[in-house]
C-alpha cells in the first residue's frame, strides 16, 4: 500500500519490515563511522611467492591508515624444517608510507624447495605472520643486448652492444641469434 506526492513514492510497511529497514540502516550507519577506526592497525604485506638464490627479496608492509610512529620489522626465511636461513632487521621511522625490508636469500639454497617467509613487526603496528609455499629458483646468467635502431627489417645488420652480469673475460665467443615470436 502506498501514494504518490508530487512525484515522490511512499510505500507503507509493515512493522517487520519497517524494522528490517531501520537496522540495516542502523548498521550501515555505524560500518561507515566505525569502518575507519577497525582499520587502524590493518596492513598489507607482500612477499614475493618466487624468490632466487643470491638475490635479494623485497617484503612490503603498508598500513591501511598511516601510522606516526615507527615499527621494529624481522624478516626471517625458513626452510620446510623451520631452520633460519636468512634474517633481515630494520627500524622503520614511520608508517606514514609502505615500507619495504630487502632480505639477501643466499646463494647456496637448493631450488624448487618450499620455503617461509616469517614477517614479525612491533611498535607502531604489530603482527606475526608467515606465509609458506614460497619456492626457490637459482640465478641464470643475465645478458642485455642493446642495438642501434628498434626494429630490423629481413637482411638488415646492426650493431650490437652485449652486457652481462659476469667478470669480463679476455676470450671471444660467438653466438647465434634466433628469433623468437613474431615481432
Amino acid at each position: 500500500m502506498g501514494f504518490n506526492f508530487h512525484g515522490v513514492g511512499f510505500t507503507f510497511y509493515d512493522n517487520n519490515t519497517l524494522v528490517q529497514v531501520m537496522t540495516r540502516l542502523i548498521i550501515g550507519v555505524l560500518l561507515c563511522v566505525l569502518g575507519p577506526a577497525w582499520a587502524k592497525n590493518t596492513y598489507i604485506v607482500t612477499v614475493p611467492r618466487q624468490i632466487r638464490a643470491g638475490a635479494k627479496a623485497d617484503i612490503y608492509i603498508a598500513p591501511i591508515n598511516p601510522i606516526e610512529r615507527g615499527a621494529n620489522v624481522v624478516v626471517t626465511l625458513l626452510d620446510k624444517d623451520n631452520t633460519t636461513l636468512a634474517t633481515k632487521r630494520e627500524s622503520i621511522y614511520s608508517l606514514r608510507q609502505p615500507a619495504v625490508v630487502k632480505v639477501n636469500v643466499p646463494d647456496t639454497i637448493p631450488a624448487g624447495h618450499d620455503y617461509k617467509m616469517k614477517v614479525k613487526v612491533s611498535g607502531g603496528l604489530s603482527f606475526d605472520k608467515t606465509v609458506t609455499r614460497i619456492r626457490a629458483t637459482t640465478k641464470a646468467t643475465s645478458i642485455f643486448i642493446q642495438t642501434d635502431k628498434a626494429i630490423y627489417k629481413p637482411g638488415d645488420l646492426g650493431k650490437w652492444t652485449i652486457r652481462t652480469e659476469q667478470k669480463p673475460e679476455k676470450t671471444s665467443k660467438s653466438f647465434d641469434v634466433e628469433r623468437v615470436g613474431d615481432v
